[in-house]
């Protein structure tokens, strides 16, 4: 079937309007009810979005992404302009305070384009992105935001050994590939890709004139071992890393949460939590984040772990807080 992007225009406007009216309704709704949201903003993108098509553009954050128009998750988030803005605007700040940025899932290119669009003119973006369509998306995008000259491009996985890599995927959504066999199950994964994969460490061991400012990683769990093949290059230059932290994903991967945590806690003196949900920063400790259990806390899944003075003078004006949110999300 032909390809039918499409432009922000009435139906993205539509969609934005109904997705205010809808942050107005779900102020009331108890916390433990978020997927009431998640299936009201699902449904007013299957009926804003054009009838066949397969792709779809978007503008998001300053940046012209493209997408497969089915997806369920990251698509409608990014149509409707909701799509982790705190996450982003943290993200933006320390990226401008930046030379090199690591992005390791990139994905279709979200934070790539952003991390290479508020680099400073002599920065350098590493995008890793394993999975054959989502490659094909974040090089579109990074061409169609004139960002292909400041970053490079690996289609690589990325872990604590060298080899080859199972990613499962999963239907109408771009987001969740996973190299846990128990998500492809949950999920009815029947599609997958072998890749290649590197460590951190060997990499910039081969290009010992970078050196990464900022590791971001969202691997869906395998985010564990990607931060044990970067402990050296940890160790030598203490990049600011930005981590997503879901205890449930990472055991589904065969990593026990804990293992990230004690990394963390070990080398960096200044974690926090970006607690979308709350919409603040705040610093948290490995009791708070151990407090939740395999769950998790939701509205804390990604983590910010830093030494540098700059990246924490930055959280802070940021209005970063001394105290986690508490609040637990059943659903």
């Amino acid at each position: 079937m032909e390809k039918s992007p499409v432009n922000r225009g009435i139906s993205q406007t539509l969609f934005q309007t109904l997705v205010r009216t809808a942050r107005g309704i779900l102020r009331v709704v108890p916390v433990g009810s978020l997927k009431i949201g998640t299936r009201f903003y699902q449904l007013a993108y299957r009926m804003s979005k054009p009838r066949g098509a397969t792709e779809i553009e978007v503008t998001s954050h300053g940046m012209k992404l493209s997408g497969p128009a089915d997806d369920k998750f990251m698509m409608p988030g990014l149509y409707g302009g909701y799509y982790e803005e705190t996450e982003i605007g943290v993200f933006n700040a320390l990226a401008a305070a930046c030379t090199t940025i690591v992005d390791v899932g990139a994905n279709i290119g979200l934070y790539a384009c952003l991390g290479a669009h508020h680099l400073p003119a002599d920065g350098r973006l590493i995008a890793f992105e394993p999975v054959p369509g989502n490659l094909d998306f974040l090089r579109r995008n990074l061409v169609a935001n004139n960002l292909a000259d400041r970053t490079t491009v690996e289609a690589l996985a990325v872990g604590n050994a060298p080899g080859e890599l199972t990613i499962h995927l999963v239907p109408e959504n771009i987001g969740f590939a996973s190299a846990s066999t128990k998500r492809a199950s949950d999920v009815g994964s029947t599609e997958s890709v072998s890749v290649s994969v590197v460590t951190l460490d060997t990499y910039f061991a081969e290009h010992a004139d970078l050196v990464p400012d900022i590791i971001k990683t969202d691997t869906e769990g395998y985010d564990g071992f990607v931060l044990q093949g970067a402990l050296e290059t940890i160790k030598a230059h203490q990049p600011t890393i930005f981590v997503e932290y879901l205890p449930r994903w990472l055991k589904e991967c065969d990593f026990e949460p804990a293992e990230l945590l004690d990394l963390l806690f070990t080398y960096y003196s200044n974690v926090f939590a970006i607690d979308e949900y709350c919409r603040r920063i705040a610093r948290c400790t490995k009791q708070d984040l151990a407090q939740f259990g395999d769950a998790g806390n939701f509205h804390t899944a990604n983590l910010v772990a830093t030494n540098n003075p700059a990246h924490l003078e930055l959280l802070q004006s940021l209005g970063a807080v001394d105290k986690i949110c508490s609040r637990r999300l059943t659903s």
